[in-house]
């Protein structure tokens, strides 16, 4: 039986990293927005597979986890990276 819910969840697994190599090569606004979206779904799905409590769940919930934050980071990155925040005007005089 296990190996059925395997056979059946492989496809998901497939799926999700289409949309993750996907949502990466976007380019800025459209980037941000769908990494958001879906390192939220993932990282929220990682929580999920915590609950079940079987061991193979639990490590790929660790996995969706770490995907999904690293998603979420991508969806923070600043859109003008030649200004930076650090930097007074008065500083460069």
């Amino acid at each position: 039986m296990q190996y059925v819910k395997l056979l059946l969840f492989l496809p998901v697994i497939v799926f999700g990293y289409q949309l993750y190599r996907y949502t990466i090569t976007l380019q800025r606004e459209e980037k941000q927005r769908a990494c958001r979206s879906l390192g939220i779904i993932i990282f929220s799905a990682g929580v999920v597979c915590l609950a079940w409590r079987n061991f193979y769940s639990v490590i790929s919930g660790f996995v969706a986890i770490m995907i999904g934050l690293r998603l979420i980071s991508y969806g923070m990155e600043r859109k003008n990276t030649s200004v930076y925040m650090d930097r007074y005007d008065d500083d460069q005089k």
